[in-house]
């Protein structure tokens, strides 16, 4: 009713699409988002969560045809450039992954996002590039015993096993329990 009798009362088309949203009625939450970004365009939050949406129902076009209109606004938006690297990643297009990771604002503060690009880095054959992400990340988060893993992981791969070895000693340090540390571990004194 509050829609019908001001078309223009975004804080009522917000509540009823997120209502829709909680009683599990994507189609009219849709609808109902639509129309905000007809009369609000250029917001990028909805930009993403409508996207997001329609990526979770298999409408991968018109997801990215929104993830690139929230990415023209904002190229630095953490979440749009995330969504268009998984995008690009479903398309096996991993140099494109990297070009969105690498654009996040979200990089410099976050380990997690770091794995990431040195993830589609390696699956883009740039290893060495890979290592280096790794590397300056784990200068930062020396704690992060998942960037040290695949560090050492990296390190293995590019025959540099002492400091694999080193490194990898060191994860298990910060978390004796980590199983896969300590067969990777195993493996390399193997080599030696």
């Amino acid at each position: 009713s509050s829609v019908e009798k001001d078309p223009e009362n975004m804080q009522a088309r917000f509540s009823l699409a997120q209502i829709y949203e909680v009683k599990r009625d994507t189609d009219a939450a849709l609808a109902a988002y639509l129309a905000i970004l007809d009369r609000d365009s250029r917001n990028v939050a909805l930009l993403n969560h409508v996207g997001e949406m329609l990526f979770l129902r298999d409408d991968v076009d018109q997801a990215r045809e929104l993830f690139g209109r929230a990415k023209s606004l904002m190229p630095t938006n953490s979440a749009t450039c995330l969504w268009l690297a998984l995008l690009a990643e479903h398309q096996q297009d991993y140099a494109g992954a990297v070009a969105q990771i690498k654009d996040s604002a979200a990089l410099e503060g976050e380990a997690s996002l770091n794995l990431r690009l040195s993830y589609y880095l390696t699956q883009d054959n740039r290893l060495k590039e890979a290592v280096e992400v790794l590397e300056a990340a784990h200068v930062k988060w020396p704690k992060n015993e998942e960037l040290g893993y695949f560090l050492a992981l990296g390190y293995d791969d590019l025959k540099l096993t002492v400091k694999a070895v080193r490194l990898m000693n060191e994860v298990l340090a910060l978390r004796p329990d980590h199983r896969d540390a300590r067969f990777q571990l195993g493996a390399m004194y193997e080599k030696e």
